[in-house]
């Protein structure tokens, strides 16, 4: 029972959103007290409370094996205004945060996928909704929603709020190819 109420408060109140296109993960790895470790398909490894991790539990440090993905420790840097349109939008690579002014903000950041690109994942946090174009094709990311791959093409990311706020709304991006 006490297992159980520690992974409900783990887990209460996310935000993130991960969106995979194309590709399947599986995870595995050992339970118990002091270091825990996986192999994961897409996400790194972090370190985690009382709880579970990768369909196990324990306590203590969680480590695994990435396959790429940018987790949250990583750098990200900020957004610079003005970026409210394709043609202000903010260049990245892997991350990117920023933070959507109250009321009326959009925040449009680009990419541009390698000639070789086969999978694509964008992962966010926040509570925004992110479109992504490319090529004339758009879609609204959303969990199992999945994301177009073009080979060498510019993608736009649009993000925005999903409700109004009296407070700037953070968000982050993170984009992983292979």
């Amino acid at each position: 029972m006490a297992l159980a109420w520690a992974a409900l408060l783990a887990c209460g109140g996310s935000t993130k959103q991960d969106v995979l296109e194309g590709t399947s993960s599986s995870s595995s790895g050992t339970s118990g007290t002091g270091t825990s470790s996986g192999t994961s398909g897409g996400t790194s490894s972090g370190t985690s409370g009382t709880g579970t991790s990768s369909g196990t539990s324990g306590t203590g440090t969680s480590g695994g094996t990435s396959s790429g993905k940018t987790d949250a420790s990583t750098v990200c840097p900020d957004e610079t205004e003005p970026n409210d349109s394709k043609d202000q939008a903010n260049p990245f690579t892997t991350a990117m945060c920023g933070a959507l002014s109250p009321d009326t903000d959009t925040d449009v950041i680009t990419f541009k996928t390698s000639p070789t690109t086969s999978n694509l994942r964008i992962d966010y946090t926040g509570k925004v909704v992110v479109t992504v174009s490319v090529n004339n094709k758009i879609v609204v990311l959303a969990p199992g929603v999945p994301v177009p791959v073009d080979k060498n093409s510019q993608y736009f990311v649009t993000i925005k709020a999903q409700s109004r706020d009296s407070k700037p709304i953070p968000w982050r991006v993170d984009v992983t190819e292979s």
